[in-house]
């Protein structure tokens, strides 16, 4: 439902139906679902929206409210902990927590628990998965922890995540490809 009401904010330009679909996101904003949100990339349609002509002050408010919800939920969930969560469930998606942002910000902190993080991806990437999306991030993700962690690429080599990578050069799908690259 989440993923529709996005759609909505993003191809619809019907003032009455885009601030209904503003307005459920504000209350889903307020309630326990408030991650999934987040999770949805919604931000960007609505920094979008702002850009637009709109006849009604109210779907500016409404933009602006909902914004400001959608930007302290998600401060909360751009953290380590949010990416640890969706690295133990094996189902890795474009998010922003996987920006450069992210990884400036939180790299120093895949050390933790005898590299756990690093563990993780090199056992999702080893998986033999028809989910090209989870491989595709999680080659991408290997590669900016060897980038930017201080001796990454050692940390890399010792749990094998480098030969794991390589041997996804070769995938049929060319995301998987060009993020194992």
């Amino acid at each position: 439902m989440l993923k529709l009401l996005k759609s909505v904010i993003v191809s619809c330009r019907v003032e009455k139906i885009v601030r209904v679909a503003l307005l459920s996101l504000q209350n889903f904003l307020k309630s326990e679902i408030a991650k999934d949100v987040v999770e949805i990339d919604a931000l960007q349609a609505l920094i979008a929206l702002e850009y637009e002509k709109w006849r009604d002050q109210d779907v500016y408010d409404a933009i602006k409210t909902v914004k400001e919800l959608l930007e302290a939920e998600t401060s909360k969930y751009t953290n380590f902990d949010r990416y640890m969560s969706e690295l133990q469930t094996g189902q890795l998606t474009w998010s922003f927590i996987h920006t450069e942002k992210f990884w400036i910000e939180n790299v120093n902190k895949f050390d933790q628990k005898d590299f756990e993080a690093v563990k993780l991806l090199c056992a999702l990437i080893a998986k033999v998965s028809t989910d090209e999306t989870s491989l595709a991030v999680a080659c991408h993700d290997i590669g900016e922890f060897a980038r930017l962690f201080p001796a990454g690429k050692k940390v890399c080599k010792r749990y094998g995540a480098q030969s794991l990578v390589m041997d996804k050069m070769n995938h049929h799908d060319r995301q998987v490809a060009r993020e194992a690259l």
